[in-house]
């Protein structure tokens, strides 16, 4: 404890040292004043507040230079004994307090199911032959699983400038999920919603994240979902935006191939 009084004086002296110079100057200057009425003061109160003000003065004078005097003595003959190891800095601890922690949007009232790390559509990949001279597999024999691209027709239809989705691009094939981004917005905003039709949803609209979103996007992420176990067919993606009164004020339409992953693999 000793030990730790002294290294806490050493490490924060510059403070210490300014904080009793600035008392100093304060009750030196009470100390004057409390002179100059103690002897202008002709009657007997004025003279016995004076003299207490300066009796006051003058304590606090000696408490602070005895203050500013032992900081000077420990810096100069005692830091030497002081172990090393009270005098380094303690090692950084993570401030749970300070530090933001990532918490639900609550204007976000559902989150995806699933979003993918990157707003590239999921196309089908491409199966790729071995050479038949370095491997022991007729190449006759290799053929892929599943369709390697949906013939879809590229259908956009009520797409605006403030209601639109960039990505997927209307015609593509998206294989396991889908990642919508684009932009959702109007004056006066409430909230849009993402649907899907198509062979899943037996030709009915159903939400795709979910539920709606309260909060308008600019040229950013809309919502996804994990469409893995669906059925593979044409789908369509629409984006619609919701006004104050509950009208809509923009609709956008594309249509897509999605490809089932699981679906496909079980079978």
């Amino acid at each position: 404890m000793y030990y730790r009084f002294l290294a806490f004086i050493v490490q924060n002296d510059v403070w210490i040292l300014f904080l009793c110079i600035l008392a100093i100057i304060w009750y030196l200057a009470q100390f004057l004043r409390s002179q100059r009425e103690l002897s202008q003061s002709m009657f007997y109160m004025e003279r016995d507040r004076a003299s207490g003000a300066r009796g006051t003065a003058i304590v606090y004078l000696l408490i602070f230079m005895g203050i500013a005097g032992g900081v000077v003595y420990i810096n100069t003959q005692l830091r030497d004994d002081i172990p090393a190891i009270y005098l380094e800095p303690p090692t950084p601890t993570p401030d749970l307090i300070a530090t933001r922690l990532a918490t639900p949007d609550a204007a976000q009232l559902v989150t995806p199911l699933a979003q993918f790390p990157t707003s590239t559509p999921l196309v089908a990949p491409t199966a790729t032959l071995r050479d038949p001279s370095t491997a022991n597999i007729d190449p006759i024999q290799v053929t892929p699983t599943r369709p390697l691209a949906l013939e879809v027709e590229p259908l956009i239809e009520g797409c605006t400038g403030s209601v639109y989705i960039t990505e997927p691009v209307s015609g593509a094939t998206l294989l396991g999920g889908v990642s919508l981004f684009g932009t959702a917005d109007a004056v006066d905003f409430n909230y849009y919603k993402l649907e899907i039709l198509g062979p899943q949803t037996f030709d009915q609209w159903q939400f795709l994240a979910g539920a709606i979103s309260a909060e308008s996007v600019n040229n950013a992420y809309l919502g996804g979902a994990d469409l893995s176990t669906w059925e593979t067919g044409i789908y369509q993606l629409r984006l619609t935006v919701v006004d104050s009164a509950n009208s809509e004020v923009g609709v956008c339409l594309i249509q897509v191939g999605v490809i089932g992953v699981s679906a496909d693999d079980s079978s």
